[in-house]
């Protein structure tokens, strides 16, 4: 991957060098905007398209099921080779895609709408974890802060969504909403594109300044050998990627307790969020007689509390210990227990109301935390980050895959109201084995927590004086090595 070191000196890091995470957020804005589109249309979909419950069940589950596996084949990816490359063409294959799926609806032909939306799919949660291997070297220092901020957009793609498209389907009909969330969907290969270039300038500036200080016979001695090394570094690559990848995959076993820990929290939290938000608003509609842009509006509400939250939330976790955050964040998780129930139990109209409002400050907070955390639990090899980032992203799709089959067989074979409940309880169970998962990593954090503080501190102390230019090159490259996998 390269570390900062690899753009710039160490205490120069330029402010111009925030649009890399910048542009990442914008990609992440685009990718979620195209993902909740058929959530916040699912009444017109069915109606319009048209589809039966069952078809649509379907759809959410082809493109939710490639991400049990893609995520671990995307970090492998970039593990091996440069990840910005990986990213680029992973977005580029998207971007493909949305065109499909927008003639698919224009045309309202239904195989080549769910096919498309299948192969879209494919790549959504790589586009979605992509830019942590590559953002995480760089701003080690401030990854919640940065995290906080790339949340925030990534969520603000899902308000934009439920507030644009229920209105352009009103205003300009079905195609036109569905084909802007496609248009929306490939702007993150110009997001990423536009990444790779400015690390490209930043790693030429930094090279240039780096010749400069260096004797002629000095400098063309190294300049050879580097070309060697990459020639030999490209030719050892395209001749033994296979084994590299079975390699990838063994050297997974090594991750700590507590990753494998940190995974299941996100598995059984994400597999309690995620369905809801596909079925949430028909459910609305339907237990509590509100039209498509109220109940979508609700829906809205957690997302938007982290589209405002996000980056302040980010920039206090900065300064908490480690056994602080794993128990606010199993606090924040307690939160989705009662929202789940309350739907499920009372069917007085306020309580949509206040169950969002619950869901979106517990949400919000968890969010934060478990994402701007997500570098302390990636094992201490560098090259270990890829795969134990696809590992987790594959986590977090499996359980909602999975129920986004089982809830769309409901809906098409019990009727609405009992399937509602249905869905309604599996998500409160998952939101309990959310709350057990968390409690344990707080137990298990406790028992490790000199282990995990000394770290933190260690790379925060470090980060102010190398951003003081108080240590030495050298020394500043054996930390960056030790903290890429920890912070």
């Amino acid at each position: 991957h390269g570390d900062a070191g690899r753009y710039w000196a160490p205490g120069r890091r330029p402010y111009i060098a925030w649009a890399v995470p910048a542009l990442a957020a914008l990609n992440l804005f685009a990718n979620h905007y195209n993902r909740d589109v058929t959530g916040a249309l699912q009444t017109e979909l069915e109606k319009e398209m048209p589809m039966s419950p069952m078809d649509f069940g379907v759809l959410n589950a082809a493109f939710f099921f490639p991400n049990i596996i893609t995520p671990i084949i995307m970090g492998i990816l970039q593990d091996s080779f440069d990840p910005v490359n990986v990213f680029l063409y992973v977005t580029g294959f998207s971007a493909v895609t949305q065109i499909g799926f927008g003639l698919g609806c224009y045309w309202r032909i239904l195989p080549l709408f769910i096919g498309s939306r299948a192969l879209t799919g494919v790549a959504y949660e790589a586009i979605d974890t992509g830019s942590i291997p590559i953002t995480v070297p760089l701003f080690k220092d401030r990854y919640a802060l940065l995290s906080g901020f790339t949340n925030g957009f990534l969520r603000l793609g899902s308000v934009m969504n439920f507030v644009l498209s229920p209105y352009l389907h009103r205003k300009l009909g079905l195609s036109s909403a569905i084909g802007l969330a496609s248009c929306i969907g490939a702007l993150s290969f110009f997001c990423v594109l536009g990444m790779k270039l400015l690390l490209r300038l930043f790693e030429s500036r930094h090279s240039a300044e780096k010749e400069d200080s260096e004797e002629p016979l000095r400098k063309e001695s190294k300049s050879s050998v580097e070309i060697r090394d990459d020639e030999s570094m490209a030719s050892q690559r395209s001749t033994f990627v296979l084994a590299e990848l079975r390699s990838r995959l063994y050297n997974a076993r090594t991750l700590p307790m507590s990753y494998w820990i940190y995974v299941s929290v996100g598995l059984m939290a994400y597999s309690a969020l995620v369905p809801f938000y596909s079925y949430g608003s028909a459910i609305f509609q339907r237990r509590y007689g509100m039209d498509t842009q109220t109940a979508d509006a609700l829906i809205l509400v957690p997302e938007g509390l982290i589209a405002l939250t996000g980056p302040l939330l980010g920039l206090s976790i900065d300064k908490w210990r480690m056994d602080v955050r794993t128990r606010v964040m199993a606090v924040s998780v307690t939160g989705f227990v009662p929202v789940f129930l309350g739907i499920a139990y009372s069917e007085h109209p306020a309580t949509p109301v206040v169950a969002m409002i619950l869901l979106g400050v517990s949400w919000s907070t968890f969010n934060a935390i478990f994402w701007g955390v997500v570098a302390l639990f990636t094992g201490s090899d560098p090259k270990q980050i890829g795969i134990s980032v696809g590992i987790l992203g594959c986590a977090m799709n499996l359980g909602p895959s999975f129920l986004l089959v089982f809830f769309g067989f409901l809906q098409a074979r019990v009727e609405r109201h009992v399937a509602d409940l249905c869905v309604l309880f599996v998500l409160f169970g998952c939101s309990l084995m959310a709350v057990i998962a968390s409690t344990i990593l707080v137990i298990h954090t406790n028992s490790t927590s000199g282990s995990f503080s000394s770290e933190v501190l260690s790379v925060d102390v470090h980060s102010q004086l190398e951003r003081k230019g108080s240590i030495e090159s050298n020394h500043t490259a054996r930390l960056g090595q030790r903290s890429y996998g920890s912070l």
